[in-house]
């Protein structure tokens, strides 16, 4: 399984991620403070940063670029076997807020130029 984090503002929460889900049509289950998202090729798990432990895991300029995008702000996991579920998960998140996406291997920016780079 690979894991992706998506950075929204902070004021996000994971209901809300949830209500999203539901309304694209994808069936999900939550507890606690992780949410499975299935669907047709589509296969994820998000989990809210409940600690804040992902940001102190960035360097400064990299906290610089995400609070550019996104302002103050908070990471959800995505834990995904698929690429094409992770992106569909990212493309409803920031359909609906603005997000920062870092991949885990060459990209950390805005979703708008990850999905169009990487779709």
């Amino acid at each position: 399984m690979k894991t992706m984090i998506v950075c929204v503002p902070c004021g996000v929460t994971l209901e809300q991620v949830c209500g999203e889900l539901l309304a694209a049509g994808y069936d999900v289950d939550s507890v606690e403070h992780r949410l499975t998202v299935s669907g047709v090729n589509l296969l994820a798990w998000i989990e809210v940063d409940v600690d804040g432990e992902l940001e102190r895991e960035y360097e400064p300029n990299e906290r610089t670029l995400i609070e550019g995008i996104v302002g103050k702000w908070r990471a959800f996991m995505i834990d995904y076997r698929s690429l094409e579920s992770a992106d569909a998960v990212i493309a409803i998140i920031s359909h609906k807020w603005p997000c920062a996406v870092d991949n885990d291997d060459d990209f950390l920016g805005a979703a708008e130029v990850y999905l169009s780079r990487y779709r």
